[in-house]
């Protein structure tokens, strides 16, 4: 689709004469030149016939042939949505295509898992922040050409939440108070990976990295405790107690 072709010929005439060579297609059109359109399908014959004329009138013709050939589809833009994408998510990877030869080609979608469809569900379980998914989309003609177009998405990772606490609740000046995780969740699923730990006695940093904190306590003094977890990817949480 879209070629022109050109239709040439040669001829003489026993008596010397001049001769006009006309040219007509197949379909009814004239002249020496066809241009193929989405209305010529892929495997049709056409036919330009030749006609020498003298001035007599006297006419002899020839003919010759070209076959259509298939035009391979185009493909265009292919994307996938959520972006940015979390390993709960579900992954819809879309992709459009057309065809010269006028008609619409069909769409299959395969996952770098092998996984097949548009849609690719993902769970903790299956994927972590930091993977890379690619989606691979093939247009295919009535006549069995591809074209073949990607598209690409790296899982973000989301950053923890912690709380905390100080036991016991109503500490005496002797007792070894404790930093109590009372929640630690990660939208990932990923574990916490290390903690690190802050005590402060009346506004003053205490030494040591422990969640316990042992001393003579005087009544009245605040005593604060903050934690800071790490998921392993980079991504951190705080809390203070």
């Amino acid at each position: 689709v879209g070629d022109t072709l050109t239709c040439t010929s040669a001829a003489t005439d026993a008596d010397g004469d001049a001769l006009t060579i006309t040219y007509a297609w197949d379909d009814g059109t004239t002249g020496n030149t066809y241009t193929i359109t989405a209305a010529n399908n892929p495997g049709d014959t056409l036919t330009c016939t030749a006609t020498a004329t003298d001035p007599e009138g006297a006419t002899d013709s020839g003919a010759a042939t070209a076959l259509v050939e298939n035009t391979d589809p185009v493909m265009g833009a292919v994307s996938i949505s959520p972006d940015p994408a979390h390993n709960d998510d579900t992954l819809v990877c879309s992709a459009s295509a057309t065809d010269p030869d006028g008609e619409t080609p069909s769409i299959a979608y395969e996952w770098s898992d092998g996984t097949p469809g548009a849609e690719r569900s993902l769970t903790s379980s299956t994927a972590s922040p930091g993977d890379t998914l690619t989606c691979t989309a093939t247009a295919t003609d009535a006549d069995g050409a591809t074209a073949v177009g990607t598209a690409s998405v790296t899982l973000e990772n989301r950053a923890p939440t912690l709380a905390l606490r100080i036991l016991p609740e109503l500490p005496t000046r002797h007792d070894v108070l404790t930093c109590d995780i009372t929640a630690y969740t990660d939208p990932d699923d990923d574990p916490a990976s290390a903690y690190i730990w802050t005590w402060t006695v009346a506004g003053a940093t205490v030494e040591g990295d422990s969640s316990s904190l042992s001393g003579v306590f005087l009544p009245g003094q605040t005593v604060t405790c903050t934690g800071e977890v790490s998921d392993g990817r980079g991504g951190t949480a705080s809390a203070t107690a």
